[in-house]
């Protein structure tokens, strides 16, 4: 599969009211700047997926043309990133809603553009994680996600997210 995301809506990284359509520039955490640099460009990406029903493999492509990071990368402009996620399903060993599941990302960064705050040319940014997720039947969910980030000519940062939440 693939597609084009023009423009998104909710909470993402954004600055932008979560509640309409921005486009990609205008939904990010970054100054005027760098939105006038991206314009209103948004991301071409592409999937492949299998699924036999008990394993799920997918492999994501990005491409961003002249955007920028959220990271300590100084810039994303001519970058491919590439996704491969695996995870498992715990509904047969009596977890139904639990699934846990490992990811990398890999962005080829186009060092002509990302340098580091002392202009240190930078090549590529490796994401390693890890991802719990559940979904109870009363509606209530949860995801938390650990992610360690290397990125040429920078320390390693590590993140933690936590979502959860009520479907009704």
């Amino acid at each position: 599969a693939g597609g084009y995301f023009y423009k998104m809506i909710g909470v993402w990284d954004s600055g932008a009211n979560g509640t309409q359509w921005h486009t990609m520039s205008d939904a990010s955490f970054v100054d005027s700047g760098y939105k006038k640099i991206a314009g209103d460009e948004g991301i071409w990406t592409g999937v492949f997926q299998y699924n036999d029903g008990t394993h799920n493999l997918q492999i994501w492509d990005y491409y961003m043309q002249d955007y920028y990071n959220f990271f300590e990368a100084g810039s994303l402009r001519n970058t491919n990133s590439y996704k491969v996620q695996l995870g498992y399903n715990f509904e047969k060993q009596g977890a139904k809603g639990l699934w846990i599941g490992a990811r990398y990302t890999m962005f080829d960064l186009d060092s002509q553009y990302s340098k580091n705050g002392y202009g240190d040319p930078q090549e590529r940014m490796n994401l390693y994680g890890i991802r719990v997720s559940y979904n109870a039947e009363g509606g209530f969910y949860f995801t938390g996600t650990y992610e360690k980030v290397d990125l040429d000519a920078e320390p390693s940062t590590y993140s933690v997210r936590l979502i959860g939440g009520y479907k009704f």
